[in-house]
């Protein structure tokens, strides 16, 4: 799954879905055309309509060309990123060692709210990544209304997304990941 999504890599809306997967395939050529099959226009599962406007399509093509070279300056952010954190004793969360070229840095929080107003006090942008199933309005699914989501709250409660702008450079990664470890160590120490 490819996100063309304004935040993301391509910085338009949409996205691309590539599988080999036939049965894949076809079940997401339904979702995509409001859940119709073929030519029959009674829907045989919920759908949504997720087609790219032309404009949109258009500019997504053309940022393939540039797609080499932003996905190495992606990795050499990654890359310096998860030097910043374990150099200043901070888990780097295991995604980054992988050949992942992403515009975010999803990592675990043992104290999400305070570390969500502490990178906000930095002046950047952070959102807990997670969207807990409980918030998603799920009637049109037939989920009973009291139905419990551990695993979606517990991720809600432990995961924010990072941006990594390509505007910012090693000095502003070490700056950033710096002042952070400084003020959660002092927050620690003055805990206990």
């Amino acid at each position: 799954l490819y996100s063309s999504a304004a935040s993301d890599v391509y910085k338009r809306q949409g996205g691309v879905v590539v599988t080999n997967n036939r049965e894949w395939a076809e079940r997401i050529r339904e979702w995509i055309n409001f859940g119709f099959a073929g030519d029959s226009r009674i829907p045989k599962l919920i759908g949504t309509n997720a087609k790219m406007s032309e404009a949109d399509a258009a500019v997504s093509l053309a940022s393939l060309d540039e797609w080499p070279e932003t996905r190495r300056k992606w990795l050499r952010i990654r890359t310096e990123l998860t030097q910043h954190l374990v150099s200043e004793g901070l888990q780097a969360p295991e995604a980054l060692s992988s050949g992942w070229a992403t515009n975010y840095l999803i990592m675990e929080s043992d104290d999400i709210s305070s570390d969500e107003l502490l990178f906000r006090s930095l002046g950047l942008e952070i959102r807990r990544w997670w969207t807990p199933a409980h918030l998603v309005d799920v009637g049109s699914l037939n989920i009973p209304g009291d139905a419990k989501f551990p695993n979606s709250t517990s991720l809600y409660e432990s995961w924010l997304g990072l941006p990594m702008y390509l505007s910012l450079d090693t000095e502003a990664w070490k700056r950033i990941v710096s002042e952070f470890a400084s003020i959660r160590r002092a927050k620690k120490e003055n805990q206990s």
